[in-house]
């Protein structure tokens, strides 16, 4: 069967040196991380770190204009991201990931701050632009409104000095676009209540892993 073709793609020795590292999180029961694709492009293997453990992992789909990449970690798990249909401007958000890799730890980080613009540079709609501090590990991770949902994958920011404290995260509604054209089985949840940052934190670091990639 398909499962049966896919355990044979992945990789079978731990991640040897990690050329880059990223963020990504689940969006189903059966192991399938979203992620930027420039974090799992031109990788000899790739991982996902979860839990300290090594998790070998394969690209399922990508798109490399979107920057949007779906791989699946070869592990079930009971935590994963519900999407949001809502997204608004001025709303609230954290950002979520492992910036710079190795450098500042291991803890997941997080950062606050809210969405400035449901468009992009030129008015490009398959961007958010927010606030929220991020570093290049960051891309991949997501960006989550007050109840826990994803309104966008953070993406590294462009650097220069006419972007400064601006950043930018694919629009989560073109992401649900994408995982439904590829027939990716994902959930959008419901707004319900509005959560403390702590347990935003609580909640989101079940789903979101440190994504390696080996060259």
């Amino acid at each position: 069967g398909q499962d049966g073709d896919l355990e044979s793609r992945f990789p079978s020795s731990p991640p040897a040196s990690i050329g880059k590292s990223g963020t990504g999180f689940y969006i189903n029961k059966i192991g399938y991380v979203v992620t930027n694709n420039h974090v799992v492009d031109g990788c000899s293997s790739i991982w996902v770190n979860h839990d300290k453990k090594d998790i070998p992992a394969i690209i399922i789909k990508n798109d490399k204009t979107l920057d949007i990449a779906v791989i699946k970690a070869d592990i079930r798990t009971n935590f994963y991201a519900e999407f949001a249909n809502k997204i608004r401007t001025g709303e609230d958000v954290m950002a979520l990931g492992f910036p710079l890799g190795d450098k500042l730890g291991d803890e997941i980080k997080a950062t606050k701050g809210n969405i400035s613009a449901v468009s992009g540079v030129r008015d490009n709609k398959n961007y958010l632009q927010f606030t929220a501090p991020i570093q290049a590990g960051n891309s991949g991770g997501p960006l989550l409104n007050e109840s826990g949902l994803v309104v966008g994958i953070n993406t590294a920011k462009l650097i220069g000095e006419d972007y400064q404290n601006v950043n930018f995260a694919i629009n989560g509604n073109l992401a649900q676009k994408f995982l439904g054209e590829n027939g990716i089985n994902f959930q959008a949840g419901k707004h319900n209540n509005i959560l403390k940052s702590a347990d935003l934190v609580d909640i989101g670091k079940k789903f979101t892993v440190k994504v390696l990639c080996s060259r």
